[in-house]
């Protein structure tokens, strides 16, 4: 049985995010999900002045602009005085291309938002752009963190950064302003980001790494 090395296993993953991704937005521009996503919203939303409703308010914030941006600088000051550069260079540049990537299939679909109208929302729902910009930043902050590292899994910081990006996730049905299958969308969606970019570092380590291979052996 042959066994697959770590790129190639890379290069699965993110062939299965992208097919789970598509079939997903199949489902979703086919309005195959509506009834289950409508029931789901009924049942989970909150209602202004509890205390679920009230706490997902703070924490949906994990996932905007606001929080994403100051927090993205500060991790390419870490890293780069860390002196690993190229981590930080992809890692401002993933987190500057999943606003193009989800903000192009909110506008081919068209789907409107949920009608529970609890906060001012703006745009259409699928995918989550609040789940996608948590979950790229969170759990690709741990995949980088890894690259840096080089250590065995840290399983209490990955439950972390998972636990924090669904958090964002579950907090925008709560608030009403997305559907489940918009939450799951842009979960897919960032597993396509941060996978693509991890190929990337490797390509880009493996390149740089050679190239100095080669020209230590030919000083020698």
């Amino acid at each position: 049985m042959r066994v697959f090395n770590k790129q190639e296993k890379l290069y699965l993953l993110l062939i299965t995010f992208i097919l789970l991704f598509s079939i997903l937005t199949v489902i979703v521009a086919l309005d195959y999900s509506d009834n289950i996503d409508k029931d789901i919203s009924r049942s989970i939303s909150g209602v202004p002045g509890d205390l679920l409703f009230e706490s997902m308010r703070y924490i949906t914030n994990m996932g905007s602009f606001y929080f994403l941006l100051p927090a993205s600088i500060t991790v390419l000051v870490l890293f780069y005085y860390l002196k690993e550069p190229l981590l930080s260079i992809l890692f401002v540049v993933m987190m500057l291309s999943l606003i193009p990537a989800y903000r192009i299939v909110k506008y081919i679909l068209g789907r409107q938002r949920p009608s529970i109208d609890f906060i001012h929302e703006t745009g259409y729902s699928y995918p989550s752009g609040h789940t996608v910009g948590a979950f790229t930043f969170f759990i690709g902050l741990y995949v980088f963190y890894q690259f840096f590292y080089k250590k065995e899994q840290n399983y209490l910081l990955l439950v972390i950064c998972i636990s924090l990006a669904t958090l964002v996730g579950l907090s925008r049905i709560v608030l009403g302003v997305h559907f489940l299958s918009d939450v799951i969308g842009g979960a897919l969606l960032s597993g396509i980001l941060i996978t693509s970019f991890t190929i990337i570092h490797h390509l880009f380590k493996d390149e740089v790494g050679g190239k100095l291979e080669r020209k230590l052996k030919n000083h020698d």
